[in-house]
């Protein structure tokens, strides 16, 4: 998967970085300044991270980047910055290697397109705002071919056809997979495949109708019908059993949970789960993944803290959070600088957004409060998941 794959380039890049600062940081100086010091990579990195996000006025040639809180680079230097390509134009007057500039986290984003729920047309009884599991999973298989939706819907096509139906290639990703979830004769998929099930052919009477596009076992069958899926990398915990190659297994408490998520993750697996976001449970698709927190795509909009509050995709707030909404607001947007400025163009114009829940970043104790991983959803790609 590439995230795994980019989060191992990610680590070796960053020990060549720290090996190369160490062999360098009793010979390495910045030009004469007021006190300036040695400057390492992990130090080159966070400022680039801060001079790509500052406005654009922050970066003129003018301005001393210590004007940043960095303390790390004195005004004689700014002048000889290229802005057009800050990167080797700061590596080369420090002297030092360049940090590898594609992380896990940006080579996460372009590989996991960011599906919008509400915008969803309605499937059969089913309303947009019903739709983040299906969402989600789509995300997932979104990443699976590499974000390239040609190639999802080339897929999609025969498996449409078999049910009678057809692919909108004009159309949104996410509505093929809700009538694939529609359309599918689950009692000869349960028949044919009673490992995705639980070998419970009980599972159906829990998602009559159109409800069988929330269940995660359904979605499970789904995806694996999907020649970029590996058939038996589908895997499936929650609060009732764990489930691995269609093995079931005694159910895992939150932290157990945690940990086997996080295991699937690292190990390449695209993953999606349910939480007590919104009254009614609500999915979204995990992008990364460490110790104490999750970045993720939330289908809905940006969730504002207690449960069921939301700044939802397509809404223009007409004020800024306020209390502990505002605090909410800025970690969950930590990782998407664009969330807040969309929220000044939002307030300042009543411009609408589509994307509040791109990147939003949660705490592992704000998932454990809202009973986060009630179901967790992996599915694997075949090597090369794209070949």
């Amino acid at each position: 998967m590439a995230h795994a794959h980019a989060a191992q380039s990610q680590s070796q890049s960053q020990s060549q970085s720290q090996s190369q600062s160490q062999s360098q940081s009793t010979t390495t100086s910045t030009p004469e300044s007021t006190g300036s010091a040695p400057v390492s990579n992990a130090q080159l990195q966070e400022l680039l991270d801060a001079w790509t996000t500052a406005e654009p006025e922050a970066r003129s040639e003018a301005v001393s980047l210590d004007d940043f809180g960095l303390g790390m680079l004195p005004a004689e230097v700014c002048p000889a910055i290229d802005l057009d390509a800050p990167l080797s134009s700061l590596t080369e007057l420090l002297g030092l290697e360049a940090p590898a500039t594609e992380t896990a986290a940006a080579a996460t984003e372009a590989d996991t397109p960011y599906c919008n729920q509400r915008d969803n047309p309605d499937a059969g009884a089913k309303k947009a705002d019903a739709q983040c599991s299906p969402t989600a999973l789509t995300m997932s298989l979104l990443a699976i071919y590499d974000g390239d939706e040609a190639a999802f819907f080339a897929a999609a096509e025969p498996l449409l056809e078999e049910v009678g139906e057809s692919v909108d290639r004009d159309g949104q990703p996410e509505v093929a997979v809700t009538t694939l979830l529609r359309a599918t004769d689950w009692e000869a998929a349960f028949e044919a495949h009673p490992e995705y099930f639980e070998g419970d052919p009980r599972w159906r009477a829990a998602h009559p109708g159109d409800e069988v596009i929330q269940s995660p076992l359904a979605q499970a069958y789904v995806a694996s019908r999907f020649e970029a899926v590996e058939a038996d990398g589908l895997s499936i915990a929650s609060t009732a059993t764990t489930v691995d190659d269609g093995q079931s297994s005694a159910p895992k408490d939150f932290q157990g949970r945690w940990d086997w998520t996080r295991d699937a993750w690292d190990n390449g697996g695209e993953v999606s789960f349910e939480g007590s976001f919104t009254g009614s449970g609500h999915v979204l698709k995990l992008l990364e993944m460490d110790d104490q927190r999750m970045v993720v795509h939330d289908p809905y909009g940006l969730h504002l803290g207690s449960r069921g509050a939301y700044l939802k995709n397509g809404e223009a707030p007409h004020t800024r959070p306020t209390g502990a909404a505002a605090e909410t607001f800025a970690a969950r947007s930590a990782e998407n600088p664009e969330i807040a400025a969309a929220l000044d163009d939002a307030v300042t114009n009543g411009t609408s957004f589509d994307r509040w829940g791109e990147r939003n970043v949660f705490s592992k104790t704000e998932l454990a409060a809202m009973d986060a991983l009630e179901w967790v959803l992996v599915i694997e790609a075949t090597q090369p998941a794209t070949g």
